[in-house]
């Protein structure tokens, strides 16, 4: 061995030892690794592929020369086959019959690869005299056609797959998408060596440095393992899940047109997912169950009720529809959301049927009550003149008070029932504040409104919150000139801020305020506003500064709130 070719042949041994190790690595792991048994073949002919170039470049001995040739190129034939089955393995597009079909397209590159070295022993079998390999060419001389259908049929093969792994990897994202790379990295460049190589394009037409390229094709792979979770976190494949998903999912296209629809859908809407792809929705859908997609509202999501009846069954639906929008803002179509909400709807309907007959039963008995309350304080009337007795006068007044509060109490009830009746909503505050506002008049006072865009998840009754503490403000703040309302977001949710500049709110009155039957008059407007908003799990607390004015804080957690698409980053600036 020259010392020249010392260098050479040390780089071919660390590529077939970093390949060797990696085949070693795929099957100790490989039933946890996709397409393992196509990456052990690969790597295993590539570690071969190593050591029989580094035995032929670095001896001088014919015979171990023509033997290396012959072991190089059934490698060379295998790698093209295991490679587009692992493409298709690790792209989830295994065809059927899978096994068979390996079978069939091994048997060119092995049929050629036999004719191939069958010419190279041949003449040392007739004539005892092996061909003598150059460096100008990868058999010493100039490639037939059986090497040509050798090289176009793997070239062809190879990047059959490469096509594969590149559009898998144009709907790939995040760290799929790394993975993708980190394989078609490792691939392509041993690929444009070997091209470079077989038609003699400088600067690799006096050595095949392809086995010298494994090492970076390694590298590659093993950055991957370390970076992306290459061959070890796989993205499971969409159409199955979409099919295993319990709810009913259709797509629809710009026009209406289906474009998919899982089992769950088709169970939903009695239709068979074969008779109707690229169908039009109003095909299996009454036109009065179409969501109109042209309605205003919040991101144009439609939301409706489909009730079915057969079979002595009634059944309900919920159908859901969102827009799709592309990054780029343009309208792409509608999915279709389908839930089965039978039991919840029957349910919804025994509660509302057993509330509607509790509220009929106080009902009446409010009216009887209050009726007997007017005879008591019709009598009453009647005997203030008649009694002269300061000790029974004053007993008199005490009475007449207690029947005053009673009927002031049972009319709270009446308020106090309504409370949870609907089912909490979306409801937009600068609307409900802005109503009020414009009910109470009073033009001398200034009004800054900061809660544009928001939205607040809470009972329907939550106007009478602000139309509570707009009356507050009014008829107790004495000095009222201005009042604000504005948000700031913080790590717990999100706080709405009411405030006026007039005589405030002692301490000793802060949270007694909030309790029921405190307060100048009836004393349920701050404790009903506390009770309305706590059941979405909405706070209020009056931190106002005694003669500084009032200032009441609406604390709304996570999930309660939301802002007007429109509105985005903009969302709770200035309006007045």
């Amino acid at each position: 061995m020259a010392w020249e070719s010392i260098p050479v042949v040390l780089l071919l041994v660390i590529s077939c030892g970093m390949t060797s190790l990696f085949s070693l690595i795929f099957w100790k792991n490989k039933a946890f690794t996709t397409g393992s048994v196509p990456l052990i073949i690969i790597m295993a002919a590539a570690a071969v592929w190593s050591l029989s170039a580094a035995v032929g470049f670095g001896s001088y001995n014919p015979f171990l020369m023509v033997l290396a040739r012959v072991v190089e190129n059934a490698a060379i034939a295998v790698i093209p086959v295991a490679f587009i089955q692992f493409s298709l393995q690790y792209t989830e597009k295994t065809p059927r019959y899978g096994t068979i079909i390996w079978g069939i397209l091994l048997i060119i590159p092995i049929l050629i690869a036999v004719l191939l070295i069958a010419n190279m022993v041949l003449p040392l079998v007739i004539t005892g005299t092996p061909p003598q390999p150059g460096l100008s060419s990868p058999y010493g001389a100039a490639p037939g056609v059986v090497f040509w259908i050798f090289f176009v049929y793997g070239a062809f093969l190879i990047l059959t797959g490469c096509a594969i792994i590149l559009q898998h990897f144009q709907s790939a994202s995040g760290v799929f998408r790394g993975q993708l790379a980190c394989i078609l990295i490792a691939t392509i460049p041993p690929l444009l060596t070997y091209t470079g190589f077989v038609f003699q394009i400088s600067p690799f037409n006096t050595l095949d440095l392809t086995p010298i390229i494994f090492i970076g094709s390694v590298v590659a792979l093993a950055a991957g393992i370390e970076r992306f979770g290459l061959f070890d976190l796989m993205a499971v494949e969409c159409g199955a899940a979409l099919q295993e998903i319990p709810t009913g999912i259709v797509l629809l296209d710009r026009k209406g047109r289906i474009v998919e629809i899982n089992r769950a859908a088709c169970r939903f809407l009695e239709t068979s997912d074969r008779d109707i792809m690229g169908s039009s929705i109003k095909d299996i859908l009454p036109p009065h169950e179409i969501p109109d997609r042209k309605q205003p509202g919040i991101r144009n999501e439609i939301r409706q009720t489909l009730k079915r009846e057969g079979d002595g069954k009634v059944q309900y639906i919920d159908l859901h529809c969102i827009p799709l929008t592309m990054t780029t803002g343009n309208h792409e179509g509608y999915v279709i959301l389908l839930n089965d909400i039978t039991d919840q709807h029957l349910t919804d309907q025994s509660l509302a049927m057993a509330r509607k007959k509790i509220n009929l039963l106080t009902g009446i008995t409010r009216h009887d009550i209050l009726n007997q309350l007017t005879i008591m304080m019709m009598h009453n009337e009647l005997l203030r003149d008649a009694i002269k007795d300061p000790v029974f006068l004053k007993s008199f007044h005490e009475q007449e008070k207690a029947a005053a509060t009673i009927q002031r109490q049972i009319a709270f009830t009446k308020d106090y029932e309504k409370l949870g009746e609907n089912l909490p909503q979306w409801l937009d505050i600068l609307t409900i504040f802005s109503k009020y506002k414009e009910d109470l008049g009073h033009d001398y006072i200034r009004y800054d409104i900061q809660v544009g865009g928001l939205e607040v998840f809470a009972d329907p009754l939550i106007h009478r919150v602000f139309s509570n503490l707009l009356e507050n403000s009014l008829r107790f703040g004495e000095k009222v000139t201005s009042i604000r309302l504005y948000l700031e977001r913080h790590p717990g949710g999100l706080t709405i801020f009411y405030r006026d500049n007039g005589v405030g709110i002692s301490k000793e009155d802060k949270e007694r305020i909030f309790r029921r039957g405190s307060g100048r008059r009836s004393g349920f407007g701050l404790f009903f506003s506390r009770e309305i908003l706590s059941l979405t799990g909405i706070t209020i607390k009056e931190t106002g500064e005694p003669g500084g004015g009032a200032r009441f804080e609406i604390g709304v957690p996570w999930g309660m709130f939301r802002f007007h698409k429109e509105h985005g980053a903009d969302a709770g600036k200035e309006q007045k």
